[in-house]
C-alpha cells in the first residue's frame, strides 16, 4: 500500500546552529566580545504564491543583529543562490530549502535544519476574519472516534447506534465523528495509523470520545448507555481554545491553514485529519441489523499529529490567554480519492492531570472551504 504523509509547516520557521563568535564579528566592542552567539536563518513567509511577484524574506542573524552584508544562501544541493535584497521569489511550485553561511559558520546544511518557502501555484489560503476578535468564549464538539472495520460482524450495531444519537436534537450541534477502518486491511477505507493504539482498542466495534482511553464504549446495544457517558464527556470540560481553518487543493497537494485562539494559559496541541464520505464496500452484518451499511462516510485518510505509536496529539504551543496560533499544514492527496467527499477535522488538545493530551475542541470543514471560530452564544 501506497504511504501518504503529511507535511508540517510551522509559521515561524528558525533553525541554528551553535557558534562561538569571533573578533571583529559585528556587534564587536573594539573586537573584544567573548560572548557565544548563534547564527540563524528565518524566512517571512513559508507559504507564496508561485507567481514571480509574491515573496519571502530570507532573514539571517548573527545573536541578535540581522545580517546585511557578507552572508551566502545555498539551497539544499548546495548551491549558491542570488536573492535580490535577500527576498525569494519564483514561478515553479515546489518546495524549497535554504541554509546561510557567513565567515567560519553557518546554520547547517542538514535538510532539517535548513529554513523551508513552499511555493503553491493558486492564492494561499487565507483564514476567516474573526467575528468576535474580543471573545474568549468558545463553542465546544467532542470527537467521537469510532474503530470498525467493513469485514467487523458486529460493527454495524454501533454504526446504527450512532445514527440514532444523530437523530438526538440535544447534541446535534455538539460533536463531530471520524471512523477508523483497521479491522481488517483489505477494507477499501482501511487507515494504516494504528490508531487504536493510542487509546486501547479492546475489539471491534469501540468508540472513544476525545480520544480518552477512558471513555471506551463498546456496549452498542446500549444507546442510554451511550448518552450518559457523552454528557459526562462533554460536560467535563469547557473548550479552552477555539478554531479556524481555511484549505485549497493544488492538484493532489492540499494546503491547509489553521487556526488556533486560546481562552486561557496553557499547553496546546493542534491535529488534523483528513476524511471520506461516500466509500462503498459491503459490510458484514452478524447480527443482520436492519439497513444498507454498504456506505462509508468520515472514514480517516491522513492524519497530520501523530507523534508516536500512542500519541496523535499533533503539535504543541504554549499560550496565552487571547494568543493565537497561524499554520500552515500540506497533505498528498491519493488521485483515487473523490474531492467533493472529502473534509476536515480540526482539533485541539489540552492536558488532562495525568499529563495525557486529549482532545478539547474540534471543528468540520470540507476542502476548498474555510471556517471561522466558533463562538457559544
Amino acid at each position: 500500500m501506497k504511504k501518504f504523509t503529511s507535511i508540517l509547516i510551522l509559521a515561524s520557521v528558525l533553525f541554528c546552529f551553535g557558534c562561538t563568535k569571533e573578533p571583529n564579528s559585528p556587534g564587536d566592542n573594539n573586537g573584544v566580545d567573548n560572548e557565544k552567539k548563534e547564527l540563524t536563518i528565518e524566512v517571512s513567509k513559508v507559504l507564496i504564491q508561485a507567481n514571480g511577484v509574491d515573496g519571502s524574506q530570507i532573514i539571517v542573524r548573527y545573536g541578535d543583529e540581522e545580517l546585511t552584508e557578507g552572508v551566502s544562501i545555498y539551497d539544499s544541493s548546495n548551491n549558491k543562490v542570488d536573492l535580490e535584497n535577500m527576498l525569494f521569489k519564483t514561478t515553479e511550485a515546489g518546495t524549497y530549502h535554504f541554509w546561510a553561511a557567513y565567515k567560519t559558520f553557518n546554520t547547517g546544511t542538514e535538510l532539517d535544519k535548513m529554513a523551508s518557502v513552499t511555493a503553491i501555484d493558486g492564492a494561499v489560503p487565507q483564514l476567516p476574519a474573526d467575528s468576535q476578535p474580543n471573545s474568549l468564549s468558545f463553542a465546544r464538539r467532542v470527537l467521537i472516534v469510532d474503530f470498525t472495520g467493513n469485514k467487523c460482524p458486529f460493527c454495524p450495531a454501533m454504526i446504527n447506534l450512532l445514527n440514532q444519537f444523530t437523530t438526538y436534537k440535544e447534541y446535534q450541534d455538539k460533536w463531530h465523528l471520524a471512523v477508523c477502518h483497521e479491522f481488517n486491511e483489505d477494507d477499501p477505507a482501511y487507515f494504516d495509523g494504528r490508531m487504536g493504539n493510542a487509546v486501547g482498542v479492546r475489539g471491534y466495534p469501540n468508540v472513544f470520545l476525545d480520544m480518552n482511553p477512558e471513555t471506551y464504549f463498546g456496549d452498542y446495544n446500549n444507546i442510554s448507555a451511550f448518552e450518559k457517558k457523552f454528557k459526562e464527556e462533554y460536560a467535563a470540560s469547557e473548550a479552552k481554545a477555539g478554531l479556524s481553518i481555511s484549505s485549497a487543493l493544488y492538484e493532489n497537494t492540499l494546503v491547509i491553514r489553521a487556526g488556533i485562539k486560546a481562552s486561557e494559559d496553557g499547553n496546546y496541541r493542534l491535529a488534523c485529519w483528513l476524511l471520506e464520505d461516500g466509500i462503498k464496500a459491503a459490510q458484514a452484518n452478524g447480527l443482520n441489523i436492519p439497513g444498507d451499511f454498504s456506505t462509508h462516510n468520515n472514514c480517516i485518510r491522513l492524519v497530520f499529529g501523530k507523534n508516536a505509536t500512542k500519541d496523535f496529539s499533533g503539535q504543541r504551543y504554549v499560550l496565552k490567554a487571547g494568543e493565537t496560533v497561524d499554520q500552515f499544514i500540506m497533505m498528498d492527496v491519493n488521485e483515487k480519492w473523490k474531492t467533493e467527499n472529502l473534509h476536515l477535522l480540526l482539533m485541539v488538545s489540552t492536558a488532562s492531570e495525568n499529563g495525557r493530551y486529549y482532545v478539547n475542541n474540534v471543528i468540520d470543514c470540507p476542502i476548498n472551504d474555510s471556517m471561522g471560530y466558533v463562538y457559544a452564544e
